[in-house]
């Protein structure tokens, strides 16, 4: 395991499992593949160090062969991996509640009020794994302060900061609940003993101090700890990651409304382009490491560069259905490329190492299959206004414009 990985496992709350925090550490690549595209059917995480066996969409192409044609799939695949999509609500004793929540949430195929309804029965089964600040958040399913209170009681209490540890952010939240009596009764005597154990950094002296100021004056606002405060190391990349898990929550509810208006070769483009969206977002989180790697602050730079990009996707989905034929200006495809080919060049000479090199050649080429999966994508789904083949040209064209000034932004960064 490399040491991005290790950091990433470690630096998340003890009491998670297959909560958001922790599946997205224990299965970086496999998250993201998930909710922007993998969706080749169900993969469902269960509590272990490798993601249980992905179920295939049968007829799927690998997104290193997809090209601006039509990819054709049969209804019958589709009703395949709609079945299968299903299966992420169905009880299973080796795979949690939770996790069957998360598979939902990130499956287009499975409706979000199913998302909701598992992460509910998750916490109303009082599994160990719940990420609890999914409800504080609304984040896949309601917000509900108060559940989101009792969940963090009884998964982040009993275990605060054995041996002397630093302060989790599910404790810290917690803690922070019951000095200004979100979700339930004030109690600060109780915030200050969960504190006791635990290392005295700045995440556990930022809580302390507010417990001070509200004891005080008991009109001191309440304490937002990742916006207001985020505290140490550790716990200010669990708050970069809860917040990549709101943007990869809209991408998923975005998806899923996508999704469903598209017909059958549509929904296949889909599949694959976002697919090879995530292996791009990878590389790039990858590289963004590599060039960061010596400092401390290498993880919550990568995982916001995956962020932005996440975003970035999300926006130009919901204008999916406007869309219209329309021809790029001359020559602008042709500036378009030479201008990525001009900061790619620039980029890898100033590359320090080659490690770094290799990072650079890595993201583009996971970004050249990702433009070609994405142009096939807008050919078949973009175009209902018109099947002409010149208008599926100018889709095609003007998709490139758009990517290419995109990744040369990205290289110039």
């Amino acid at each position: 395991m490399n040491e991005r990985a290790s950091n990433l496992r470690l630096r998340l709350d003890r009491t998670f499992c297959c909560g958001r925090e922790r599946f997205w550490a224990k299965h970086r690549r496999a998250a993201l593949t998930g909710v922007l595209g993998g969706w080749l059917g169900v993969g469902v995480f269960a509590c272990s160090r490798t993601p249980s066996k992905h179920v295939s969409l049968p007829g799927a192409a690998p997104a290193a062969t997809v090209s601006a044609r039509s990819v054709a799939v049969s209804p019958a695949a589709l009703v395949t991996a709609q079945a299968a999509s299903q299966d992420a609500s169905v009880a299973d004793p080796f795979v949690s509640l939770f996790a069957r929540a998360e598979t939902c949430l990130l499956e287009p195929m499975c409706a979000a009020e199913e998302a909701d309804r598992l992460f509910q029965a998750a916490d109303d089964a009082s599994e160990p794994d719940v990420a609890c600040l999914h409800f504080a958040d609304a984040n896949g399913t309601k917000k509900d302060v108060a559940r989101a209170r009792r969940c963090l009681e009884r998964t982040a209490g009993p275990l605060a900061c054995e041996g002397g540890s630093s302060a989790s952010l599910a404790l810290a939240e917690l803690t922070v609940y019951r000095i200004d009596g979100l979700g339930g009764p004030q109690d600060v005597r109780a915030a200050r003993a969960a504190l006791l154990p635990c290392a005295d950094d700045l995440t556990r002296r930022g809580v302390l101090d507010h417990a001070d100021a509200k004891e005080k004056n008991p009109a001191t606002a309440a304490m937002n700890f990742c916006k207001d405060y985020g505290g140490t190391t550790l716990t200010s990349n669990e708050c970069v990651t809860r917040a990549k898990g709101h943007d990869l929550t809209r991408a998923a509810l975005q998806a899923k409304t996508v999704f469903a208006t598209l017909d059958a070769n549509g929904k296949q483009a889909f599949i694959v382009a976002n697919e090879a969206y995530a292996a791009y977002v990878a590389a790039m989180g990858a590289y963004v490491y590599e060039v960061s790697k010596d400092g401390s602050v290498r993880n919550v730079a990568a995982t916001s560069k995956e962020r932005d990009l996440l975003a970035r996707r999300t926006s130009e989905l919901s204008k999916l259905t406007r869309v219209v034929p329309k021809a790029s200006a001359n020559g602008e495809l042709t500036k378009a490329a030479q201008d990525v080919d001009a900061a790619l060049s620039r980029l890898t000479a100033r590359a320090a190492s080659a490690e770094l090199k290799a990072s650079i050649a890595k993201a583009q080429a996971a970004w050249l299959v990702y433009r070609d999966a994405e142009v096939a994508f807008y050919v078949n789904a973009a175009i209902s206004v018109s099947t002409d083949a010149l208008a599926k040209s100018k889709v095609a064209d003007a998709a490139r414009v758009r990517l290419a000034k995109a990744r040369a932004s990205d290289l110039q960064k």
